[in-house]
């Protein structure tokens, strides 16, 4: 478990996340700018696997 945040951060700095097989987004209905921008960039990333 990571929060959003970390998550986000990590993206930053490994930008196709292959270190996990799978993001599961809990609390997605408490949105916020970081959950909406990590969601648009996970939405990237499985587009180009």
């Amino acid at each position: 478990y990571m929060p959003g945040s970390i998550l986000l951060r990590e993206s930053l700095r490994e930008s196709d996340l292959d270190i996990y097989s799978v993001v599961i987004m809990d609390d997605a209905h408490e949105r916020s700018l970081n959950t909406d921008i990590l969601f648009g960039f996970l939405r990237d990333v499985s587009f180009s696997l």
